[in-house]
């Protein structure tokens, strides 16, 4: 898996991913619009329906790296090391969006509004500006809840683990009211991304036959239980990712792929700003919906 779940590989699959969430975000207002022929839109809603599915990538990767920078430092360094990257351009992005879009007549308000976001917790509220940020945030400082829990059910039993799994997607509708609705089911990657860590990290194990079954089951068993095919795909979005490491498929636009990569926080953050500019704020779309939550 290491072509997959490398440091350097793990650039080259988010880079792709954030090509995926861009065309997705760029396209998504198009399929809206219904002065463009009904049979266009819904060939490029196609497109668009499987945009999410970037998400997921950069949910399960940042999920495993994760687990190494909290693992080989303590708590405080791995935290601070990660919002000192974060922080920065994020606070940057609050303070033009808010002043652009959403106006500053109310200085308690914009506290509130800003606290919320560089602390994770508008991951449980309606409104959530570039929502992937916030809710990343909110994994950084939570992780050390996520990988112990995991950590421990996995070592009693990988029979919980699917229990666990097949209990977040049933709650997903029960979690609208408390969690923005974008953020809501995705932590089951965050749960995915630990498992591959624990099991390519644990000599006892034969991890290329373990990790087959492993991602095999999520693909398979909690479908059943799934809401819709794109979340049957990201579940098994692993299982994907383990043939092509089997495969050992050529990686095309390498170096390309590695620089978006590398820099997907500025990129998403300004896509943001771009697209909330010219979208019309009647018009729905993933980053529009901020200011119909706001009237």
């Amino acid at each position: 898996m290491e072509s997959i779940v490398g440091k350097t590989s793990r650039s080259y699959w988010m880079g792709i991913a954030m090509i995926w969430i861009l065309v997705f975000h760029l396209i998504n207002p198009i399929c809206t619009n219904e002065a463009i022929s009904s049979t266009l839109r819904q060939s490029l809603s196609r497109i668009t329906g499987s945009g999410y599915l970037g998400v997921d990538i950069f949910l399960f990767l940042s999920s495993y790296g994760l687990c190494h920078s909290f693992v080989n430092n303590t708590y405080k360094n791995y935290l601070l090391r990660r919002l000192k990257r974060l922080f920065p351009v994020f606070i940057l992005f609050i303070v033009a969006y808010i002043y652009f879009f959403v106006g500053v007549n109310d200085p308690i308000h914009l506290t509130k509004t800003t606290l919320m976001h560089i602390t994770g917790l508008s991951t449980f509220s309606n409104i959530s500006y570039a929502w992937y940020i916030p809710t990343t945030i909110f994994i950084y400082w939570s992780f050390p809840l996520w990988f112990y829990s995991v950590k421990w059910l996995e070592q009693k039993s990988m029979v919980l683990i699917w229990l666990l799994i097949i209990g977040m997607l049933f709650i997903k509708p029960l979690m609208i009211p408390y969690i923005f609705w974008l953020a809501n089911g995705r932590f089951i990657m965050v749960v995915l991304g630990i498992l591959t860590y624990l099991w390519l990290n644990d000599t006892t194990k034969k991890p290329n036959k373990n990790l087959l079954f492993l991602f095999l089951m999520p693909a398979i068993l909690p479908a059943i239980f799934a809401t819709s095919k794109v979340e049957i795909v990201g579940m098994s979005l692993p299982l994907l990712f383990f043939i092509i490491d089997r495969a050992g498929i050529y990686r095309y636009g390498e170096k390309f792929f590695n620089f978006i990569g590398k820099h997907t926080l500025e990129i998403y953050l300004a896509q943001c700003i771009t697209i909330e500019w010219f979208t019309p704020p009647e018009s729905f779309n993933s980053l529009s919906i901020n200011r119909l939550h706001m009237g």
